[in-house]
């Protein structure tokens, strides 16, 4: 398997999309409390707010997603190399 056949493989590893739920969304949601709170908290909340505050969670998924997919395609390409 080629590296971009097993990057596609990642993308249906239910492993990897829980381990980035598990760890990157409560990171997120924590980089969003503070950095967007004190706007939550003084009602002043408008679109940009809104978006930063939906935008934060998702970088911190994205990055745990591509970390932990990162690491099973290089186990499966050191895995082949090796014969195994």
């Amino acid at each position: 398997m080629t590296r971009r056949e097993q990057w596609v493989r990642a993308l249906g590893d239910p492993a990897t999309w829980g381990r980035a739920l598990r760890v990157g969304a409560p990171v997120g949601l924590l980089q969003a409390a503070i950095h967007q709170g004190d706007a939550w908290l003084r009602l002043a909340v408008d679109a940009k707010v809104v978006l930063k505050t939906v935008v934060s969670p998702l970088v911190g998924f994205a990055l745990v997603w591509a970390g932990a997919a990162g690491a099973l395609v290089t186990k499966a390409m050191e895995t082949r190399a090796h014969g195994r």
